[in-house]
């Protein structure tokens, strides 16, 4: 008697399962062109030197001449206000 009562639950249990087909809900990926031709800006690098009297001296590498112009104005002015402060 048990034993029928375990088998109707299991197959109960089976039966109430549903059988998901992966192949109709499958996800599509898609890439955009026009996102795919946008890179993003490469940063500008500072190197900044100083040497033995103290004297401040950078090199300045980047892709966009106008950002690495900012930036050598920025040091520029910064180096100043800095010595002036001393």
């Amino acid at each position: 008697m048990l034993l029928r009562i375990v088998v109707i639950i299991i197959t109960a249990a089976l039966f109430s399962c549903e059988v998901n087909d992966r192949s109709s809900n499958s996800t599509v990926i898609s890439k955009d062109p026009v996102l795919s031709g946008i890179r993003p800006d490469k940063p500008v690098k500072v190197q900044l030197k100083r040497n033995y009297k103290g004297e401040y001296s950078w090199d300045i590498k980047g892709d966009d001449v106008s950002k690495i112009i900012e930036a050598d104005k920025e040091l520029s002015e910064s180096l100043k206000n800095k010595i002036k402060e001393d």
